[in-house]
């Protein structure tokens, strides 16, 4: 009995549904149909709503106790005065003005712009931030969209979460665009270049937008669009669109079950689209590419013209990093031709004129190259790598060419210049250049006899014209000193005089300068004579590692010689003589040697003689010539006469000479007094002194006079003569006077004792 009763009371609901849509629905449009049963599934939050119907006298309350679906897709209320049983429904696309009524009998309607807003509402408060909450969020906005406003929110939900998410969603549908805001605008573009559209609405980044498309590329950043003809590109149309989903796009359908709460599935449409109709301009193009000739590098900022038949420029462009330029032809049926008018630094102008011929639509390319300016560097240095040689040195010229081509001939041209420009040689060299850079090397003798700077230059010759040159009198790099090696000498004694004795050392000093490092010279020391004649030679052999150097020579004076002795030297280089110095008349190559002498003169008591035992003064009188002048130490003895038999003590005295003169030397050790009868001779030996330390010591023997034959040296002391009278008085007083003289020498003698 229930069963029917349930029976009777769904067919019941039908009909009464089927009557009401008949009575309060408009040129009803049925497209879409489909039946299913409502569902319901717990809702995890529970949040509990109050509205009211200006029409109304109380509130109508919403609980959230459960989510609304229909094959599985969320519904939403459209009717928030009836309940929604779990039955089955018939759904139907919505008619363009859609009636509906709620169960106290009130009725409303939704047009085709409220349907768009519910889905637009559903699309963004739900479908993309799917929640339960969000349902319970969306509902409440499309009560208020049908004429309900919202009194009362709790249990999950506060008024003010829900007016935040209502301003938001409500922001975002009615900005919604369903396109962009350059769509259906037309635009020309010319082949290889490119228009950007900025969408407004940002819709453009919801679109599918494909890498290409009818000849056209794109890129897409951001909200802007980039659509670039290539040669393919085709007029028309280009139509851009959001990829469809189901659960958004289609139909909209409502649902109704007698006695139940109508619900629906809100969709938007159609997907989101763009449009754009291009023109696409097919000019000519040609595509200059500039490149290194050598080393194949592409070249920016190289200047290219454009010129008709006439020669008359039409066009310029500069070559970009790449080495590239484009020139556009707008009227392909004329003829131009393209040529290079400004070359970049460094490089030669290519004259080279390029006729071009242009189809449209289409770029030809040309391939254009540029020399670089060979340039060269160059150092000149003697072979042991100086700037500074002699007159025998070679001399090595080192050039360095860069920026060649490969491949090429080239001849380069060495030259050797003094300072005026004056050229004295030159040489020549043909090479293929392997390498961007070639080195050649040059290597030049000095012209005979000449002193001073050589200059050497280059130039660089390619197919029989100059392309580089390297010449600059006043560079130091190319540029070698040419200098004769000079030679200065000093002679003196050992410690710095001009005189020596035959004894001595003779030191001989010589200074070079302007010598070439590294090289291996001979050096040759002369003496000889005031009159020229060669009395000794020494040879020494150096490396310079200098510009300057000195050598010091000892010379023996030779057994013999006397007088003025003159130094020369002489200076080679690979055998060659290449310095001397030598002058007999150069006082500071000179030095004397001395020839000292001494003659004495003896004297006793004034006299040549003396009678036995008289005390009377012994004193050598002592000329001497050609002695330098300082002190010497004269040593005087007495021998007898023609015998080296020595009498008495030796007297050592310390004397002071200069050159020539005369002194007296008293042998006042020698008791005269005490000589026996016969002949003397004094003997006279001259050394040198040697003060050290506050001593004093004898040197070398200078001279002496040790003839004991001498007369000048000699005296004699005779015998006493006695006078005879004949008479014994006459003795007697010669004896009592002999007796006298005795007595009175003894006493003599005590005293002096004394």
């Amino acid at each position: 009995m229930i069963k029917k009763v349930k029976t009777l009371a769904l067919i019941l609901g039908v009909l009464f549904g089927t009557l009401t849509g008949i009575i309060f629905q408009k040129s009803p449009k049925v497209v879409f149909a489909d039946s299913a049963t409502l569902q319901k599934i717990e809702s995890s939050v529970q949040p509990y709503f109050e509205f009211r119907h200006p029409q109304a006298t109380q509130n109508t309350w919403y609980k959230g106790a459960v989510i609304l679906t229909i094959n599985g897709e969320v519904v939403i209320c459209l009717d928030p005065t009836t309940y929604a049983h779990e039955v089955g429904y018939t759904g139907k696309e919505f008619d363009d003005v859609e009636e509906l009524a709620s169960s106290s009998g009130r009725r409303y309607s939704i047009d085709g712009e409220l349907r768009r807003k519910i889905a637009l509402v559903y699309y963004y408060g739900y479908f993309v931030q799917q929640s339960h909450l969000n349902v319970h969020l969306t509902n409440a906005v499309v009560y208020e969209l049908l004429g309900w406003s919202i009194q009362e929110a709790r249990d999950g939900v506060t008024m003010e979460q829900y007016q935040a998410f209502k301003a938001d969603v409500m922001d975002k549908v009615n900005t919604h665009k369903q396109t962009t805001s350059w769509n259906g605008q037309s635009f020309t573009v010319k082949v290889g270049e490119s228009i950007t559209l900025t969408d407004e609405y940002n819709v453009v980044q919801n679109l599918v937008i494909p890498n290409e498309i009818n000849g056209f590329t794109t890129t897409l950043n951001g909200n802007q669009l980039t659509v670039t003809a290539t040669e393919h590109a085709e007029n028309g149309e280009l139509y851009f669109e959001q990829p469809i989903n189901t659960g958004i796009h289609g139909p909209s359908i409502i649902y109704r079950a007698d006695g139940s709460q109508t619900v629906a599935k809100l969709r938007i449409k159609d997907p989101q689209s763009a449009t754009i109709t291009l023109d696409v301009v097919k000019n000519g193009h040609v595509k200059v590419i500039k490149t290194d000739a050598s080393s194949g590098h592409v070249l920016d900022g190289v200047e290219f013209g454009m010129f008709d038949d006439t020669d008359t420029l039409i066009t310029k462009g500069v070559t970009n990093d790449k080495g590239e330029f484009v020139f556009t032809i707008e009227d392909t049926t004329k003829p131009f031709y393209i040529k290079e008018t400004q070359a970049k630094q460094g490089y030669f102008l290519n004259e080279q004129r390029f006729d071009v011929t242009v189809t449209p639509g289409q770029t030809q390319t040309i391939e254009v190259t540029n020399e670089p300016i060979p340039t060269i560097v160059t150092e000149a240095t003697t072979l042991s790598g100086g700037k500074i040689g002699d007159v025998f040195d070679t001399h090595r010229e080192v050039a360095t060419m860069t920026n060649l081509v490969v491949g090429q001939a080239y001849t380069v041209y060495a030259t050797q210049y003094d300072t005026t420009g004056k050229a004295y040689a030159r040489q020549e060299r043909e090479f293929v250049a392997k390498e961007t850079t070639h080195t050649e090397t040059f290597e030049f003798s000095v012209p005979k006899g000449y002193i001073g700077d050589l200059v050497y230059g280059e130039e660089l010759y390619r197919k029989d014209e100059q392309v580089a040159v390297h010449f600059d009198l006043a560079n130091k790099k190319q540029t070698i000193t040419v200098t004769e090696p000079r030679v200065t000498t000093e002679a003196t004694s050992e410690t710095g005089g001009k005189v020596v004795y035959t004894h001595e050392h003779i030191k001989e000093i010589a200074d070079f300068d302007q010598l070439v490092i590294g090289q291996e010279y001979e050096v040759v020391a002369n003496m000889f004579t005031g009159g020229g004649q060669l009395l000794g030679t020494q040879k020494r052999t150096f490396i310079a590692i200098d510009t300057t150097h000195q050598e010091v020579f000892y010379f023996d004076v030779p057994l013999g010689h006397y007088g003025d002795t003159v130094f020369g030297e002489e200076l080679y280089h690979k055998g060659e003589r290449v310095a001397v110095h030598f002058d007999l008349a150069n006082k500071k190559q000179t030095v004397k040697v001395l020839e000292p002498k001494i003659n004495t003169f003896a004297k006793i008591g004034g006299t040549k003689d003396m009678t036995v035992g008289e005390h009377k003064e012994l004193v050598d009188t002592l000329t001497y010539t050609d002695f330098k002048h300082g002190k010497v130490l004269v040593r005087t003895w007495v021998v007898k006469y023609g015998t080296d038999e020595v009498v008495g003590e030796q007297v050592e005295q310390l004397l002071e000479l200069d050159g020539n003169g005369e002194v007296s030397v008293r042998l006042d050790k020698i008791d005269t007094s005490k000589l026996p009868a016969g002949k003397y001779t004094i003997m006279e030996q001259v050394f040198e002194v040697i003060e050290h330390n506050g001593t004093v010591e004898k040197g070398h023997l200078i001279s002496e006079h040790v003839d004991n034959t001498d007369e000048n040296q000699s005296f004699t002391v005779r015998q006493p003569v006695l006078l005879y009278t004949g008479s014994e008085d006459s003795v007697l007083f010669t004896l009592i006077g002999f007796v006298s003289v005795l007595g009175g020498a003894w006493i003599l003698h005590q005293k002096q004792n004394a």
